[in-house]
């Protein structure tokens, strides 16, 4: 044995190398020693001979088999000694073992893991003992460290022998006990040639079986250890065999091992120079980071700086314990020098291709199974092509250009109608509700959604037939309901693929149906991941099966059995990556990195988190275990990584430490801090820093403010500082962000910053117009700073010539209080309001929406905001929900509307809103129709009975009908789960059992819930007279839209507006004397404007209520929505007069929001006329709020006569021809406001609900 100086090159070593390249002949005919090297690693192996490459004539070639490490010179005499091939431990085997371990744990063959053979034995039991068997393979035991592993062991080897080969755990162990059972003269033929063996130094925790090996290999040819100096207790010294001495003379050295004068070094830190045995400390250079994540930035600013001197060095070796987890980036930065990584292997799962097949076959189990987000992912994806046969060849019945093909917005629509959630028993939940008859509401085409339907419930139908061999029973079931397979459009039986009889039989029908040419069609002269994971799935399944044919395994046939088989195969294996044999500059972790050297070395990521020391916990083996059989000893991690950190503080010419330590976020790893500790008294005062970096490149020495490095002054000296980036504040006092480095993100930073200084950037602007991007949340939020908040009491309203400056209604009050402190907005000179805040009290304001801000004069910020070259497009005809988007923000309607940009529906366990919203709706308009024999959306002539409290039908009657009702649109209620439950509850006040036996007739429960609240509030009027129920818009002439104008022509109001909707609730209110028509009343359209005491006596008086399903209210909060609904909505307004259009001589006198929540109350919004009349008809709660805010547009605000509810509904349709405007030329300028930012769909598109908050509560 002898000790080397710490990471230093062995001359007389490299010498000998050369020679036995140039000269193969033995030392017998003259020539040199021929030596065969043991390298630490793999990576100081490559290096060893690409150095060889590089110095030697061409057309010599390098033996290669004189370099080894321990690992390949295993492989090579497992060849030698002629033993059975190893067997690849990959997904497959590990299959078939876990097969034997079920198999043998019946028969109570792992007494501590499995003590009765009915348990059953899951996978993490074969795992933990795969685990636990490797740690302990290459440890010398002597007695059993457990019955389990024993039985294990026998069962690996039993194994790996019917398939002909060994198990890798097993190699070492086999080869060693060949070696030393063998004799002497049996040299195996890979030594025959070789004069001796040089053990380069290794770790000192060698396992004990490698050093069996090492004292099996000297049996046959002598060995010459080369090993650190330095404690050996601390992991310094390196592996030395039987603690032999180490030679200290060169007459001591064995005649084959090159004549070289030993080192004699007194302590690890001294080297071998032409001047003696000196302290080496200056190679070792401590480099600040200021947070451990620049330590990238940090590496990169050093390798540009070095590259770029003078004398660049020739090799640059990059040290990074976490390198597996930060590779990506590792690859970003060293590509930017125009190299690249080499790839490790990746998991099976990242092929494209195998990730969909796992799709496939995952669908039919687990939580989600058949949930809408696997549905809608395999509906939406594109890597899969499958010929026409995949679903079905054959054409459909009576429809000829249908086809089974999905639609994602019917399966958003049916699993939020329905409530389908994934789980056991859900696609029959999906079939149920695919094979009824879609109804369509006004803005449908019957025949269209009809065809929509049917096309999704072939496409789930054929799907689920395709996947039936990998079905559960239930499923199975499903399928086979015959109800199930007839399309609810066309009412023909829907023609559906064959299924395979078994699970192979299927994935074999997958591979032929794909169409692979759409793979190869897309190379781009990189691995294509997709083929590659597909085919190699494909091999290890035949593999898998051949094998389990042998073993007289049986496999899985289909089912969970066979779909769990094939995604532990999938989980299991992986996709080899590429090999790069660069040399100039390379990533190691500080294990690998142990035998290698480069010119500059630069150690990153020291963190304690990211080189972790502590011991690895074996599952199976204890603390107390571990210790009694001297196995695993659990410094062993802190010893290698003592002694690789010596080798590479000593393995460069520059070594650069890179330290963060004065991050607190994180803590420096063991190796560092005894490092930082031991130098901290012999540290030099002055500044130390790397050869390639000059003063002139020191921010506060000689560079200016970009120096990418600064100096930083600590008690114990002068230490350079990486500056990725700062603040520094100029001379004027602002502060500014510095971006130094030389990467191109951060050359583009600096292109920004130097925008936003106002100064030329670095490089061209790809497009100009993008710049002000960035600056359009500031632009916003300056604006709402500046929006007029505070007035004089003499004027509390901002003057109209002001309106451009108002950008949100945050701020502003649109709710009448009931005695206003302030003069009303209807007898203010200004009309329509908006009102500031005098003193503690603020004015109220009439809805000023659709907000039409000014300019910013900023072309590139206007055009994109919608004040320039808008996209125009006209509306032919709109919808109230899609006015309301436009009117809230006029960018929300423009995204939601035209481009379709809101984002996906994520499925909640509890119901959607807008299905409890409907079923709320549908149930009651069932109740109304069957009780006064109307029909939905039509107009009845004959009143008799007018109401549902003048039916005079018996109460529980019409509970027990409800509750008929709510079972035909609900199924969903009959449900056990918890959302179920609760909801059934919030309905009908009932728990499943009750429910139940209510539906059978079975006892005399009645509804409570919110339909019991609303039938009480119901029968508690019965004045009116009900006319028409979910009626749709439908003008004179029988089209489903109604156009809406005002009376005088204006340019917004050349063509009007035609509108489509749905009205919930209209009703008839008696004339005093009792009837519900006035034959000498007026025939002809209510002139919308009128004012008080106007001569015009309608024919018919009308009221119009809408349904609303909402939480609670909570206290005081009680018809907040009706007023919101009333004063800031559009829809109440706009159904009211394209009634009145619709039925000349109707006068609309009421309209209101029936809020149907923990309590339900009816509230009406009356025209001031009508007010006492309707109080005493008791048909809700009476009130007027417009009787103090509006007022006809340019009407004197002195006493002024117009009736303020007409008043009112001219002020929406107003609000609604502008926003048709707005829409046709293309001003869809945003107007953020707090509440409707956080309910937005489109907000992540849009980017400015931070502005207002509007990010920070609902997503």
């Amino acid at each position: 044995m002898e000790e080397i100086p710490l990471g230093t090159n062995l001359d007389w070593l490299e010498s000998h190398f050369q020679s036995q390249l140039i000269n193969p002949q033995s030392l017998q005919r003259g020539g040199p020693p021929q030596i065969l090297t043991i390298h630490p690693t793999e990576s100081s192996r490559r290096e060893t001979l690409n150095q060889l490459a590089s110095i030697g004539d061409e057309g010599v070639p390098i033996d290669r088999s004189v370099h080894h490490t321990l690992d390949s010179l295993i492989s090579s005499l497992h060849s030698e000694l002629r033993q059975p091939r190893c067997i690849s431990e990959t997904g497959e085997f590990n299959l078939l073992l876990h097969t034997e371990c079920t198999k043998a744990a019946k028969k109570l063959a792992f007494p501590l893991m499995h003590s009765s053979p009915k348990q059953h034995w899951g996978w993490g039991k074969t795992r933990d003992l795969m685990n636990m068997n490797k740690a302990l393979s290459e440890e010398l035991i002597t007695t059993i460290v457990s019955p389990d592993l024993d039985s294990f062991q026998k069962i690996l080897s039993n194994l790996a022998k019917k398939l002909g080969g060994i198990h890798p755990v097993e190699q070492l162990s086999i080869v060693v006990k060949i070696l030393e059972s063998v004799s002497k003269e049996k040299v195996p033929f890979g030594l025959t040639k070789i004069d001796g063996i040089i053990l380069l130094n290794h770790s000192p925790t060698m396992t004990p079986m490698r050093q069996r090996l090492i004292r099996a290999l000297n049996r046959f040819k002598p060995i010459h250890v080369l090993s650190y100096a330095g404690s050996y207790r601390l992991g310094i010294h390196g592996f030395v065999p039987d603690d032999i001495s180490p030679i200290r003379r060169e007459s001591d050295l064995p005649e084959w091992v090159p004549k070289h004068i030993p080192w004699t070094g007194l302590s690890s830190e001294t080297i071998e120079s032409k001047e003696g045995n000196v302290k080496n400390t200056d190679n070792q250079i401590r480099l600040l980071v200021p947070r451990i994540e620049r330590s990238i930035e940090a590496t990169h600013a050093l390798i540009d700086a070095a590259i770029n001197s003078e004398n660049p060095p020739e090799s640059i070796l990059i040290v990074d314990p976490s390198s597996s987890s930060n590779i990506e980036i590792w690859k970003s930065m060293i590509k930017s020098f125009g190299y690249e990584l080499p790839s490790s292997s990746i998991s099976s799962r990242e092929s494209p291709g195998v990730h969909w097949l796992s799709a496939f076959v995952s669908l039919p189990h687990y939580e989600d199974a058949w949930s809408l987000s696997q549905l809608r992912a395999i509906a939406i994806q594109k890597t899969l092509h499958f010929h026409k046969d995949w679903l079905s060849s054959d054409q459909h019945p009576t429809i000829g250009n249908l086809q089974p093909s999905p639609d994602v917005e019917i399966l958003e629509d049916v699993s939020r109608g329905f409530h389908l959630l994934g789980g056991q028993g859900a696609l029959s939940r999906w079939l149920h509700a695919l094979s009824r008859k879609p109804l369509a509401n006004t803005y449908q085409d019957e025949d269209e959604l009809g065809f929509r339907h049917e096309s999704t419930q072939w496409w789930l139908l054929s799907l689920a037939n395709r996947l039936k061999p990998l079905l559960s029973s239930i499923d199975v079931k499903a399928i086979e309901n015959p109800k199930f397979s007839i399309g609810c459009y066309s009412g023909e039986k829907l023609p559906l693929p064959n299924p395979n009889d078994s699970g192979d039989e299927w994935f074999s029908d997958f591979g032929k149906l794909l169409m692979w040419g759409e793979f190869i069609s897309i190379l781009d002269g990189d691995i294509n991941r997709t083929i590659m994971g597909l085919q190699e799935l494909f091999d290890k399944h035949h593999t898998l099966r051949k094998s389990q044919r042998m073993l007289n395994h049986q496999s899985p046939k289909g089912g969970i059995k066979w779909v769990n088989e094939i995604i532990r195969l999938i989980d299991s294996s992986t996709l080899p990556g590429k090999r790069n044999s660069e040399s100039f500059l390379r990533l190691l972790t500080p294990t690998q990195a142990l035998g290698c050297r480069a010119d500059l070395v630069i150690l990153c990521h020291l963190d304690s988190e990211s080189w972790n020391t502590s011991p690895s916990s074996i599952p199976g083996l204890s603390e107390n275990e571990r210790s009694e059989l001297g196995v695993l000893q659990p410094d062993n991690f802190l010893r290698d990584a003592r002694h690789a950190w010596n080798h590479l503080l000593n393995c460069g010419k520059e070594v650069i430490v890179l330290d963060s330590t004065i991050d607190e976020s994180s803590n420096p790893s063991t190796p560092l801090s005894e490092w930082l500790s031991s130098i901290k008294n012999t540290t030099s005062i002055e500044l130390k820093k790397p050869s390639f970096i000059s003063d002139d490149d020191i921010y506060s020495l000689g560079g200016d403010n970009e120096s990418r490095w600064a100096k930083i002054t600590f008690e114990e000296g002068e230490f350079l500082i990486a500056r990725p980036s700062e603040v520094i504040t100029s001379k004027g006092g602002n502060f500014e962000l510095i971006v130094t480095g030389n990467h191109q993100r951060d050359i583009r930073q600096r292109s920004g910053i130097s925008l936003h200084k106002a100064r030329n950037p670095l490089q061209p602007i790809l497009n100009p117009s993008s710049v002000t991007i960035s600056l359009d949340n500031s632009i916003i939020e300056d604006r709402i700073a500046r929006q007029p908040q505070i007035a004089e009491t003499e004027n509390p309203y901002l003057s109209n010539s002001r309106m451009g400056e108002i950008v949100t209604i945050d701020s502003l009050r649109l709710n009448p209080y009931v005695s206003e402190k302030i003069s009303p907005p209807r007898f203010n000179e200004d009309w329509p309001t908006i009102g500031l805040k005098v003193g503690k009290s603020k004015a109220l304001s009439i809805d000023p929406r659709p907000l039409f801000p000014e300019s910013t004069k900023l072309d590139d910020h206007d055009r994109r905001n919608g004040f320039l070259d808008g996209p125009t497009k006209e509306t032919k005809i709109w919808s109230p929900s899609r006015l309301t988007n436009w009117l809230t923000c006029p960018r929300k309607g423009w995204l939601s509307s035209r481009l379709r940009a809101e984002t996906e529906d994520d499925e909640d366990d509890d119901v959607d809103v807008r299905t409890r919203g409907l079923l709320i709706h549908g149930v009651w308009a069932e109740l109304i129709c069957r009780s006064l024999n109307m029909k939905e959306g039509v107009e009845r002539n004959n009143l008799v009975p007018h109401s549902l409290a003048s039916a005079q039908i018996d109460e529980n009657y019409l509970r027990s009908e409800i509750l008929n009702i709510v079972d035909e649109k609900a199924p969903w209620l009959r449900r056990s789960d918890a959302i179920a439950t609760v909801r059934r509850l919030d309905l009908v006040g009932l728990d499943l059992n009750s429910y139940e036996e209510a539906l059978e007739g079975k006892c005399e429960l009645t509804t409570s819930g919110r339909f019991g609240r609303l039938l009480d509030t119901e029968l508690s009027i019965g004045a009116s007279a009900l006319i028409a129920i979910e009626w749709p818009l439908t003008s004179k002439d029988g089209a489903s839209n109604i156009l809406l104008q005002l009376p005088e022509k204006s340019e917004s109001n050349v063509n009007g507006i035609r509108l489509r909707g749905v009205i919930d609730r209209v009703e008839l209110i008696p004339n005093p004397n009792g009837e519900f028509e006035n034959k000498d009343g007026k025939n002809e359209v209510c002139p919308l404007d009128l004012d008080y005491d106007e001569d015009w006596e309608p024919r018919r008086l009308v009221v119009i209520r809408d349904l609303k399903s909402l939480e609670g209210p909570g206290k005081g909060k009680a018809g907040k929505r009706h007023r919101k609904e009333l004063l800031e909505g559009i829809q109440l307004a706009l159904y009211a007069r394209a009634w009145e259009v619709s039925h000349p001589g109707d006068r609309v006198v009421g309209v209101g929001i029936a809020e149907i929540g923990e309590e339900s109350c009816l509230y009406i919004e009356s025209d001031p006329e009508y007010q006492e009349y309707l109080k005493s008809l008791e048909i809700g709660i009476i009130d007027c709020n417009t009787n103090v805010s509006f007022r006809r547009p340019n009407e004197s605000s002195k006493s002024p006569k117009s009736n303020s509810f007409r008043a009112w509904m001219r002020h929406r349709l107003t609000a609604a021809l502008r926003i048709n405007q707005m829409s046709e030329s293309g001003n869809v300028i945003p107007t953020p406001s707090a509440l409707n930012c956080s309910y937005c769909s489109v907000k992540q598109i849009c980017g400015l609900a931070p502005t207002v908050g509007g990010d920070s509560k609902w997503t």
